[in-house]
């Protein structure tokens, strides 16, 4: 369920009077409070930004009347000098993400050159209300054995239960931070702003954002550039679609001879080691519900997927090296989580929860390769039922309808997140204007940053002709390279630890030597 846009954080600026006029769009809402302007720095040498930041009032839940407002922050980015077509508004990956920014990726540049870019935080991540559950994260953190296993996600739920009572009782109205709330702040914004109509780009959950606003308002809506399409109903990890990708990764594991040569069956191998997973290497623990989730985690980027793969490749033969800085690396993620707004993540997951299913099952069946550890994660507790308030949705927003709203959806044929298929069979049929582009041997964030320029392209000429070039990429290469394997790494940290302790205790006995000679000549009386 959750995604990242790499460059999603916030900026600050100098404070401006309100009613200023800005380009592109209408005059300020007297109601939206002062601008803060400041200047951010481009990628490309000589190019800067400037960023007018503001903060929208917003009704915490607009099904109650006199519900209390919740500011969220609004931002619009503009090149100086620049022509100002119609603005993109974007939505990154979550939920459970900010969609801010401080900095500007160098893909959009190139928008900007044509288009002011808004970005509006996202309700319980951004602004006044943010959903942390220290509790959640706590129980996750603290788990022993198996992260996965059913102890953990039995306290994981208990936790969410008194995660949601302190919310409540701080005054919270969960029922506000749904999906449905989003797409009514999309909305505003935009009247906010004066924009008659605007071009939307979404990533991950985002394009699930842009999906279901075209929907409720194509009146509004130039174009629509969806990277990793997140339809209704798949927030849930399915399994067999992981598979399918790591079937991918085993034709490009094939291509490298030193690589096949040493585990001729990579699905082969990382069933097997999923299923019995040793406890321990060289004394450190192993859980392997850790392990499989920084696998999966590993999986969203061509570049780092091999770390995984090869680690499952050497516990097959007997090397869980790998496994182990695996197991750590999990540990890591886990440390800071308190932090991040989970309460965010199943506020808007509910949308597709279903009573009575067993996700936990669903998520791992006994066939699979890898399953799918996210939704374990995510969605295991949940079996045991949902303490989250459930979902205000009417049925637009749990089934996509017929759209003419003229669409791009991107995707990656390694893309384990939000996989092709997807797209292909549960987007692409209601887009009566709509088409696709596979880029091969492209996962999940690679899409934005394996390749900047070209996305860039790609994105500049769609959002201006309508037209999709995606001849700026290159062939995917063959193989997986990557040649610095896990397990080498992990025995060389080994190594690196087991020297230092050798040279701690080598001083630790030449200082004792030392002082043991002092005192043997004080105590004769030498000096």
């Amino acid at each position: 369920m959750k995604a990242l846009w790499p460059a999603a954080r916030h900026v600050s600026g100098i404070l401006l009077a309100a009613g200023v006029s800005l380009a592109g769009g209408g005059s300020l809402s007297p109601q939206a409070g002062p601008v803060n302007v400041t200047q951010m720095p481009g990628e490309r040498k000589g190019s800067s930004f400037q960023v007018e930041r503001r903060e929208l009032p917003v009704p915490e839940n607009r099904q109650r009347p006199g519900a209390r407002l919740i500011r969220l922050p609004l931002e619009r980015i503009t090149k100086p000098g620049a022509s100002q077509g119609l603005p993109v508004f974007f939505f990154g990956g979550g939920p459970g993400a900010s969609n801010l920014v401080d900095d500007m990726p160098l893909w959009a540049e190139g928008i900007l050159a044509n288009h002011p870019i808004v970005l509006l935080g996202y309700r319980g991540a951004d602004g006044s209300v943010v959903l942390r559950c220290p509790e959640i994260a706590q129980a996750e953190r603290e788990s022993t054995g198996d992260l996965l296993g059913p102890v953990t996600r039995s306290r994981v739920h208990q936790a969410m239960v008194r995660s949601v009572a302190r919310l409540r009782a701080e005054g919270v109205d969960l029922e506000g931070y749904s999906v449905a709330e989003v797409l009514e702040d999309i909305e505003a914004a935009r009247e906010a702003l004066g924009y008659e109509r605007i071009h939307l780009m979404g990533f991950s959950y985002g394009t699930r954002l842009a999906l279901l606003y075209a929907q409720r308002h194509p009146e509004r809506v130039g174009r629509s550039l969806l990277v990793g399409a997140n339809p209704p109903g798949r927030f849930f990890f399915d399994p067999h679609l992981t598979d399918q990708v790591i079937q991918e990764y085993a034709r490009l594991w094939a291509q490298d001879k030193a690589r096949s040569a040493a585990c001729p069956d990579l699905p082969g191998a990382i069933r097997r080691v999923s299923q019995t997973m040793p406890k321990h290497w060289m004394g450190i623990p192993i859980d392997p519900g850790r392990v499989r989730t920084t696998a999966f985690a590993l999986l969203y980027s061509r570049k780092s997927a091999p770390m995984a793969l090869d680690a499952f490749a050497a516990a097959d033969r007997g090397d869980a090296s790998g496994l182990a800085a695996l197991s750590l690396a999990g540990t890591a993620m886990l440390r800071n989580q308190g932090e991040e707004p989970m309460g965010d993540l199943y506020c808007k997951g509910v949308l597709d929860y279903e009573p009575g299913r067993n996700y936990a099952a669903e998520a791992r069946p006994p066939d699979a390769i890898l399953g799918a550890p996210f939704s374990e994660l995510i969605w295991g507790p949940l079996t045991e039922g949902c303490p989250w308030p459930p979902a205000q949705a009417s049925d637009d927003l749990r089934r996509l309808q017929p759209s003419e709203v003229e669409t791009l959806v991107l995707s990656g044929s390694l893309d384990v997140a939000t996989p092709a298929q997807i797209a292909t069979r549960e987007v692409l049929p209601f887009l009566r204007r709509g088409q696709q582009i596979i880029l091969p041997g492209k996962s999940h964030v690679d899409l934005f940053r394996e390749q900047p320029e070209a996305f860039e392209t790609l994105a500049v000429r769609f959002l201006d002709t309508g037209k999709a070039d995606a001849s700026g990429f290159a062939h995917a290469p063959q193989g997986l390279g990557n040649r610095l394997w896990l397990p080498t790494l992990a025995k060389l940290a080994a190594a690196g630890l087991l020297l230092g302790v050798l040279a701690l205790g080598a001083a630790a006995w030449w200082a004792a030597k030392r002082l043991r000679r002092i005192l043997i000549r004080r105590r004769s009386g030498q000096s």
